[in-house]
């Protein structure tokens, strides 16, 4: 991916912007022909970050004239709005923002309706589109809060559900290629290496006999950027008695509260029943956001042994 932004320090000489352009690309032309380099379409891919000041004194037809190499040129977003500028590329690829309507201070956005946009002017909703190539989007969340040119933007990881999400409108919308974009980028909090962002601990399994209680500990945690109220909520799949300690609880941006959960098993369950203990917790801050997972409890068969009496 070619990163205008290296070159963008070179004004007001916006002139010299397409020449600096070129010459890094004929540089970086030696690692084309590798093995090892990502081909699209049979050619190297050349992906394109543009920047608003750079990219108007490029034209990347000119551009790739010069490479001496057949290379599959990738855009950032497609503009039906400039058709002129769109016929210099051979595709387009999606990258972590929210839609038009802007970021939102809780981080809720994070980015449906743009992805949707997408995926639907790539599959041809404008007709230009159609042949070129998708390269959809996935991302954990964003948070450029604590980088040196950050602009405060916040998207809210969601106890792993951002994830989740983008993953499955890619599923929906089947583009050729995904990208995980700026996957190893720390300081835009869209970093994958340590996880996704899970808010409990994954889901356990317990046997037990009827009539007994099973105690299960689940770890809540407000990944979030702000404080935020959870309530839970659980649910027996047979209905048996169920009891959550704490029901609801206030949790500071990064850290975790243990849940403590308890289930009824009744004297009368049948040996060898499965019961599904779901257990929501939903934010108070955006009550749109929640992360459930489902624990299990198994009835054991009952050994009797027999009485002997001897007289």
């Amino acid at each position: 991916m070619y990163d205008e932004g290296t070159i963008s320090n070179t004004e007001p000489l916006t002139t010299l912007h397409e020449t600096h352009a070129i010459n890094d690309l004929v540089y970086a032309r030696r690692y084309f022909t590798s093995s090892a380099y990502l081909r699209v379409n049979g050619q190297p891919a050349l992906f394109v970050f543009p920047y608003s000041q750079v990219d108007p004194n490029i034209n990347w037809s000119h551009v790739r004239s010069q490479l001496g190499i057949t290379v599959t040129l990738l855009d950032e977003d497609p503009n039906p709005g400039d058709q002129q500028h769109d016929l210099q590329f051979d595709g387009f690829y999606a990258w972590v923002q929210p839609p038009a309507s802007g970021w939102r201070d809780d981080g809720s956005e994070w980015g449906h309706d743009y992805l949707t946009w997408f995926y639907n002017v790539m599959a041809g909703l404008a007709p230009t589109y159609t042949s070129r190539v998708a390269v959809g989007g996935v991302w954990p969340g964003f948070d450029d809060s604590t980088a040196p040119w950050g602009q405060n933007r916040y998207m809210w990881r969601r106890c792993g559900q951002t994830w989740q999400d983008t993953w499955q409108l890619a599923h929906q919308y089947n583009p050729p290629y995904v990208m995980i974009d700026t996957w190893n980028d720390f300081e835009e909090g869209s970093d994958i290496e340590f996880g996704i962002g899970e808010c409990q601990l994954h889901a356990q399994q317990q046997k037990t006999l009827a009539g007994r209680t099973l105690v299960f500990t689940n770890l809540l945690s407000n990944t979030g950027k702000f404080s935020d109220s959870f309530t839970l909520s659980g649910n027996s799949s047979h209905g048996w008695p169920i009891a959550i300690t704490p029901t609801s609880t206030l949790l500071l941006s990064h850290t975790g509260i243990v849940l403590t959960l308890a289930l009824t098993v009744p004297v009368t369950a049948p040996s060898g029943i499965q019961d599904l203990f779901t257990i929501t917790a939903t934010s108070h801050l955006s009550p749109s956001v929640y992360s459930r997972l489902v624990n299990t409890a198994t009835v054991l068969w009952g050994n009797y042994l027999p009485v002997i009496r001897r007289d």
